[in-house]
Formats: C-alpha cells, structure tokens, sequence
C-alpha cells in the first residue's frame, strides 16, 4: 500500500529529529518525486433512530434506512469511513 508524506511538514520533521537546519537541498529533490491526489480521511459512524427507522451519518448528517448500515462502510453520500461506534439517538 502506498504511504503519502507531507512535504510541507517534512522541514520541520528533519530540523527537530535530524539535526540538519538546511534543508533547501531536500525540498528541491522532493519536487521530483510523483505526487497523487489524496483527501485527508474522515471517520465518522451511524447514529441509530429506532423511533424514525432511519440511521444518520455523525459526519454529514445524510439518513439511510435502519438495518441498511451494516452495507456501508462508507457514507453514501460524504464519503466518511464508518468505523467508530455506533450510538442510539432519539431525535433526527
């Protein structure tokens, strides 16, 4: 799997554990380097509302049917992996 670093953060990273203070050499070479497009992710889980049959994204607010949750490790509609424990809500 491939691991995507911040350049940004790289400078500082070096400076604090490394020791080395010019780092105008290993920002040039770091250009070089292919980059992708990456989104930061975003966790969030199902909030259950037995009372209305529905189950609400904590990230979007977005609501899919009770029961239909265990399908989606992803909200369909923000995209934000489901993982974190599921809680009871009583309002929508």
């Amino acid at each position: 799997m491939p691991r995507y670093i911040d350049t940004e953060k790289t400078d500082s990273v070096i400076k604090d554990e490394l020791g080395v203070y010019d780092t105008t050499d290993l920002k040039e070479m770091l250009k070089l380097f292919p980059t992708e497009d990456v989104a930061p992710v975003v966790h969030a889980h199902w909030i259950k509302n037995k009372g209305y049959m529905l189950s609400r994204c904590s990230a979007c607010q977005n609501t899919i049917p009770l029961g239909r949750e265990y399908k989606h490790k992803y909200c369909p509609n923000c995209g934000a992996k489901m993982g974190k424990e599921e809680t009871q809500d009583a309002t929508l």
